[in-house]
Order: structure tokens, then sequence, then C-alpha cells
């Protein structure tokens, strides 16, 4: 068939597909991949965009051709369309199972599509870095995962995460901040580099977060902050550690938080200073908390009675660490998956 006859037939069913577009958006895209599968090398990347918009109309599962089309043309317009094609697909309304399933598809989306910088100016958000947080998030739910949540985001670069806090309303119409993405990615991250016992990176990390933000959310600088603490007690730099203890209990967030309370009398504990650590212990149990946390809450006390030689008194607390074991065995106490 001569080349002109074949350049007319591409033409007049690639017309046709584009007419279709916005009446049988579901032809249109048949059409257009019987062109793209029969002469690859004619599509333009007018094609290619709208092949990107019908896919993400569509919800349609074609991930490997939007890929390839992708690389063939690397156009700014066509990465931003298949950047929140994937964030359809992979990501929103999914749930955290079928996020992590979607693991390889994600991070090789990330990788053609780095993140935009958003630093200085948030108003658009990036698809890639969402896509990124979803997954790194569904790993940290339940049994945190500490080394998967650092693989994803370590696809990450912080300085370009926007320092902008976010705000939703509830339902009684209330406004609520949450954190910063820049803000999540130190508090993600902290807590796999902390689960890890990797004391030098966190440090690092550490340090630097709480130089460079001002303001906090859900009581992140007390969690910071408390991180930082027991790393500098794991590296020998216990006067340090000491002074962040004493510093974040005197700080209106930190004073009313058992397990700040707990941190310090466990550090009591492991200089051998026990009358210390029995005072702090007490007012870890005095300020409270959940009844899951009780069996660390009250296991130190325990632990500093017999060391003080209170056998009786350190008994007492033995049973109750019993009668907590008994009740979640029995189901009668749920028990929170979330680790400190």
């Amino acid at each position: 068939m001569p080349q002109d006859l074949v350049m007319n037939e591409f033409s007049n069913i690639e017309a046709k597909a584009r007419a279709l577009m916005s009446d049988s958006p579901e032809q249109s895209l048949l059409l257009y991949k019987q062109l793209y599968r029969e002469d690859a090398e004619e599509f333009k990347i007018w094609d290619a965009i709208n092949v990107l918009k019908l896919l993400r109309q569509l919800k349609v599962d074609e991930y490997e051709w939007a890929t390839d089309l992708v690389v063939k043309f690397k156009e700014e317009k066509l990465l931003n369309l298949f950047a929140w094609y994937c964030f359809d697909l992979l990501v929103k309304a999914k749930s955290q199972n079928e996020i992590i399933q979607q693991h390889t598809r994600i991070i090789s989306a990330a990788n053609l599509i780095p993140q935009k910088d958003l630093s200085l100016n948030s108003t658009y958000p990036c698809a890639t870095t969402l896509s990124l947080f979803a997954l790194a998030e569904a790993y940290a739910k339940g049994n945190f995962q500490a080394s998967r949540v650092l693989e994803v985001l370590a696809n990450l670069q912080p300085q370009y995460l926007s320092r902008k806090e976010n705000s939703f309303k509830n339902a009684q119409n209330k406004e609520t901040k949450i954190a910063s993405p820049f803000e999540k990615y130190y508090s993600l991250s902290s807590k796999a580099f902390e689960q890890q016992g990797n004391h030098t990176k966190l440090i690092a990390l550490l340090e630097e977060v709480l130089s460079q933000l001002d303001k906090f959310h859900h009581d992140n600088k007390v969690w910071f902050t408390k991180r930082l603490a027991n790393a500098y007690v794991n590296i020998g730099k216990k006067a340090e550690a000491e002074n962040l203890f004493r510093e974040v209990l005197q700080s209106a967030a930190g004073s009313s938080k058992w397990f700040i309370y707990q941190g310090y009398a466990q550090f009591h504990f492991s200089n051998k200073e026990y009358d210390a650590a029995w005072r702090y212990s007490l007012e870890a149990a005095y300020q409270g908390g959940e009844p899951h946390f009780l069996i660390k809450l009250f296991l130190l006390p325990a632990r500093i009675l017999f060391k003080l030689e209170r056998a009786k008194d350190a008994a007492l607390y033995a049973r109750l660490i019993a009668a907590i074991l008994k009740e979640i065995k029995l189901g009668r106490l749920k028990i929170s998956t979330r680790k400190l």
C-alpha cells in the first residue's frame, strides 16, 4: 500500500478518535489503542496527551501503555497528566493494602516524574509527592515497617516539600490544622530511624528539623525532642539528653505527656539513680495513659522498686500487669497497634 494512503488512513482514524473523546470516550480510546498498536511511530504528542486524558477520565488500568507514552515523548503536560493518572489509579480512595500492592508502580512512576519544588509556592499540589506519602503512610500504619518507610521516603527531597500547614473542617465545621508535608516527612523518617536504632542519622535529622521549624503539630516537637534525647543517651551524650528531657518537661505540651516522664524515668534508671527514676515513674503514672499502654507504664516502676528493695510494692505492679494481660487474652481490652 502506498505510503500516502497509509498516512491518510492513520489521519482519518486519528481524527475520528479525537472527535469521539467527549461523546464516546470508550470508543475513542479503542481507536487510539488501535493506532498505537498498528503504527506507534506515527503517534504524536497530542495523541499521547489525549490518551492520558481518556485513561484518567475512564479510570482504565493501562499503566504500561501510559508509561510507554511518557518514555517516548517526555513532554511536561504529558508528564503531569501521567503523574495524576497514577495517583488516581494507584492511590486515590485505595485501602492501605491496595496501596502497598502498587509499591513497584508507584516508585517507578516517581522515578519517571520527580517531585515538584513546592518549597516556595504550593498552590498546586504535586501528584508524585502525594503518591509517595500515601505509600509511606500505608507502611507506617499498624505494624510500622521502618525499612519500607525509609525506602519510599528516599524518593523525596525534603527541601522541595511545602512547609505550609494544611487544614480541614470536621463534622462540626471546626477547622483543624495538620502538619505540613515537610513536617510529616521528618515525623515518619525519624520514627523509622529510631526503630532501626540508627542513632547517627536520627540525630542529624532531628537537629535539622528542630532548627528549621518554629511551629509543630500533633505534639511533633515533643516526639522529636524525646527521640533526640533517647538518641543522645544511646551514643553516650547523657548531659545533652538530660537537658532535652528537662526542656520538654518544662514546656506546656511536654509537661502533660506521660511518655516523657516515662522516658526521663528510664534515663535515671539506666544511670542507677533509682530514687529519681521512681519519682518520675510516679509522675508518668499520674499523667496516665491509654489502657493498652499501661503494661509499659507499670513495668518500669516494678523494676525500680525491686532495685530499691521494695519487693512487696513491686509485686503490686506485677499483679496489675498480670490483670491487664488477662483482660487482653479474654478480649475485654482492645489493643492499639500504634508503637511508641
